[in-house]
């Protein structure tokens, strides 16, 4: 189990006016007290196994990214920049479209959190959101063809009610082109976001690590709790439930990307 402590921070206004000449009551400042979570490391090691990274490729881009694996039969979650172009870039190119066709994202996935000999899968964009920035990927062949219909891969469930908190800490689980094996980046929370319905959009952390973008985000009990996006969180709250739903139907087969149409032509 992991212990949980805390640090708080305490200050204390003594009261000032004082009854001078001229001046009115005394006023007194209310003492605050602001407490975050300690830094603490869980044990991330089972959480390891479901960390993979991305490669994707075509004329106009080279890209290494991450992504956690979200269903054992070989479903994982990134962010929709790490497979195809989410806003416009001065490089051209229409947001929404996928690097490579979407049918060639290279998935790497290790056998533990020191490993440093992945094994790589081929896998295809089923499910895009360009307004949350998140991508489903569905593993479709393994390094020697096609990936048979009874394969399982480790994978951690995305909770529907997980959530951040101000000034929370956590991890960042996912893989850099620099080094061999998986990387946990641990940071806390600085910013909650709202969108125009009032819902927590996600939240700010104070790290910035490009590679790990799409990687798995951890809270203090070793709790998935979002997606990591180069300085931001999307909580799996925000996961699409009609991804959810899909994923429990049965298998993907089709694509569909959301948020094209709510762009301009062009």
């Amino acid at each position: 189990m992991l212990s949980r402590a805390s640090v708080a921070f305490v200050v204390a206004l003594t009261p000032i006016g004082g009854g001078l000449a001229g001046c009115g009551p005394a006023v007194t400042h209310t003492s605050a007290t602001i407490t975050f979570a300690s830094p603490q490391t869980p044990d991330l090691s089972s959480r390891g196994a479901a960390a993979v990274r991305l490669r994707v490729q075509d004329a106009s881009v080279s890209l290494t990214r991450s992504g956690v694996m979200i269903d054992p039969r070989g479903y994982l979650l990134t962010t929709f920049s790490s497979v195809g172009i989410q806003a416009a870039r001065a490089r051209g190119g229409r947001p929404g479209t996928l690097y490579g066709g979407g049918d060639e994202v290279r998935v790497e996935i290790f056998d533990g959190p020191y490993s440093s000999a992945p094994v790589e899968h081929v896998g295809r964009v089923v499910r895009g959101d360009l307004r949350l920035n998140l991508a489903l990927v569905r593993i479709t062949a393994g390094p020697d063809g096609p990936l048979p219909p009874d394969a399982r891969f480790a994978a951690v469930e995305p909770p529907t009610d997980a959530t951040l908190a101000w000034g929370g800490f956590g991890w960042a689980i996912g893989a850099s082109p620099a080094v061999p094996s998986l990387t946990a980046f641990h940071a806390n929370t600085t910013a909650g976001i709202q969108n125009s319905s009032g819902q927590i959009a996600g939240f700010l952390v104070n790290m910035v690590e490009p590679t790990l973008d799409g990687a798995g985000y951890y809270d203090a009990d070793g709790q998935l709790v979002g997606v990591y996006m180069n300085g931001f969180v999307r909580p799996t709250s925000r996961i699409p439930v009609a991804w959810r739903e899909a994923l429990a139907a049965g298998p993907l087969d089709d694509r569909v990307i959301d948020g094209i149409t709510t762009l301009e032509p062009g």
